[in-house]
């Protein structure tokens, strides 16, 4: 999925610094999680949470941190699909 760099890359373009601690903290439980991190710290609640104890510019960032990985994910799961029923397309004769 998006890795750190491309998280500041769009909060770069879209608010004009690239909100690196934000994206480091809202990614941070892949450290015990794995791939599974995102049940944590990728929701509506943690952007008001963040709104209320560091502000709208770092609320700003946790969205657009959440919505580019839910955008690569469902383009990753759409890919994924049209290659496994093309592969079975050409192997199913």
């Amino acid at each position: 999925m998006p890795s750190r760099e491309f998280h500041k890359l769009v909060s770069k373009m879209l608010f004009g610094n690239d909100g690196n601690e934000i994206h480091k903290w809202v990614d941070e439980p892949f450290k015990w999680l794995g791939n599974k991190h995102r049940s944590e710290r990728h929701d509506p609640f943690t952007v008001a949470m963040l709104q209320m104890t560091k502000g709208k510019d770092a609320a700003l960032h946790a969205a657009a941190h959440i919505v580019t990985d839910k955008v690569f994910s469902a383009a990753f799961n759409q890919m994924n699909k049209q290659i496994k029923k093309a592969l079975n397309g050409l192997f199913s004769i």
